[in-house]
């Protein structure tokens, strides 16, 4: 919030500005005591008028200086640097304002001068032409001004005429006081200036635009705040404004660079306050992202709980459904099974090492390791012994009679149950020769094959003569060629 206190000849007129809206608080009469050494009483009345510590922590305080106590002049300075044109005026400031000069000051005494020494001033440079500078400066007296910043202690002092600025050349007519003043401006800010005693006579406003010279062609229109006059006689358009109860220059206050009006002088209390200012602005900023930081720290844990509750309920879920779930158990015990029984080939195996000479296989059904085979052999006994006889049979029943044809073959069905203990051991000696056998001189393509079983002539056969048996080569092991057992074409 900015507080304005308006400085003129009366006192202090104090104002609020809160969202481009100011309003009048009261008016604090005569100036302030213009000794630096206050009492108590009056330095706590002087805190309460400039609002406290808070005002001068948050806040800003500034002290305009109205058109009564300003004094003006436009002079020309060659060009230079903005530091160099500030030392030259401050070195012609005495001499071009000699009224501002503090008597006080120059004998010597300066404990009620403020350290006055000049007056104090503000300068603006309003136009740079070829070869010099066109400059505008305000002076006022050192004391007085002084003595209300300090005591108000403000940050800002800016002269009322620096406040006049508008998009296009412009003319205010206002009244103060006893005085009506004229004022024309542009985007710049402030061109020119009369002031005039109450009340204003067109001759005095005529001869006011003619001063302005070339400016009065490009004057757009007139504000015209004068509440006591029923028309302006000028040839230019006229807006007739109602009283805002303050000077209208304070219109500008929130629109202007406040940094080039900051008080130079300011004590220690209000440089305090700077201080005061920065740290509970670092304190009010560490507050705020602390509090971000925790709130934060709270969503992000609250989010990870329900993550992590999520992630419980679907594992819940999950255990619940494999407790239920039949199926892999079904899968465990296939499998099992699956490495327990004995496969086709490891049957296989284990009958042509076991058959005699003589015996064939006409119709083998495997399952599960379990074999019902159909054989042909001229002593199934022998056959059944040499099973019984096998470490890699369990069981072996015969099904039904055997039936003998005329040539003394037997026909007989056997049921054969394989170890499954025994497969490990039987699938890796099925490829090794029968012990007591030599290896064969063969070659490994020459032992893989097959020998052709030769039918016998038709003649043979029409007399009624028994078939020639198919024979194995001496050099085949049947154990490792199960081939030569089969006599039949049906292998299930």
């Amino acid at each position: 919030m900015t507080r304005l206190y308006y400085l003129h000849r009366g006192g202090v007129d104090f104002y609020r500005v809160k969202s481009n809206v100011i309003v009048r608080q009261e008016k604090m009469g005569s100036p302030l005591p213009l000794n630096p050494t206050l009492k108590g009483g009056q330095q706590q009345e002087i805190d309460n008028r400039s609002g406290g510590m808070f005002q001068r922590l948050f806040g800003k305080n500034v002290l305009v200086i109205g058109k009564e106590l300003l004094h003006y002049r436009r002079e020309k300075y060659p060009p230079t640097s903005a530091k160099n044109l500030s030392g030259i005026i401050s070195n012609d400031v005495a001499d071009l304002f000699p009224m501002l000069i503090d008597k006080t000051a120059s004998n010597g005494n300066k404990s009620t001068s403020y350290g006055c020494i000049a007056p104090d001033f503000y300068y603006r440079v309003l136009d740079s032409q070829h070869g010099y500078n066109v400059v505008d400066i305000w002076a006022w007296d050192c004391q007085t001004v002084r003595g209300h910043y300090q005591g108000l202690r403000c940050e800002y002092v800016v002269p009322e005429d620096a406040l006049f600025i508008s998009a296009e050349p412009e003319v205010t007519l206002y009244t103060h006081s006893s005085f009506d003043y004229a004022v024309a401006h542009d985007a710049r800010g402030f061109v020119y200036s009369r002031t005039f005693v109450h009340p204003l006579k067109d001759m005095e406003l005529n001869l006011f635009f003619h001063s302005l010279g070339q400016f009065k062609q490009e004057v757009k229109r007139v504000n015209s705040y004068l509440q006591d006059r029923e028309g302006i006689n000028v040839d230019k358009t006229v807006v007739e404004m109602k009283d805002l109860g303050y000077p209208p220059s304070l219109n500008q206050i929130q629109k202007i660079n406040l940094r080039p009006f900051k008080a130079a002088n300011r004590n220690l209390d209000t440089s305090a306050g700077i201080v005061y200012r920065l740290v509970s602005y670092a304190m009010f900023g560490y507050i705020t992202w602390s509090f971000i930081t925790i709130k934060n720290l709270d969503s992000s844990i609250a989010f990870m709980e329900d993550k992590i509750k999520k992630v419980n309920n679907q594992v819940t879920l999950l255990a619940t459904l494999k407790s239920k779930d039949t199926t892999g158990k079904l899968v465990e015990e296939l499998d099992r099974r699956i490495s327990h029984t004995p496969t086709p080939l490891d049957c296989l195996d284990v009958l042509a090492g076991t058959f005699s000479t003589g015996t064939y296989v006409n119709q083998l059904n495997i399952i599960d390791g379990n074999i019902e085979a159909s054989l042909t052999s001229p002593d199934p006994a022998e056959v059944i012994k040499r099973l019984n006889e096998s470490t890699a049979v369990s069981h072996v029943q015969l099904k039904g009679e055997p039936i003998k044809d005329a040539q003394s073959i037997y026909r007989f069905r056997l049921s054969i149950s394989i170890k499954p203990s025994e497969l490990s051991g039987k699938a890796a000696g099925a490829g090794n020769p029968v012990q007591g056998q030599g290896a064969s001189s063969q070659s490994p393509q020459t032992q893989a094959e097959v020998p052709k079983k030769e039918n016998p002539p038709a003649p043979a056969a029409l007399k009624g003569e028994p078939p020639e048996k198919p024979k194995s080569s001496t050099g085949i092991n049947k154990s490792s060629n199960p081939g030569v057992i089969f006599k039949g074409i049906k292998v299930f």
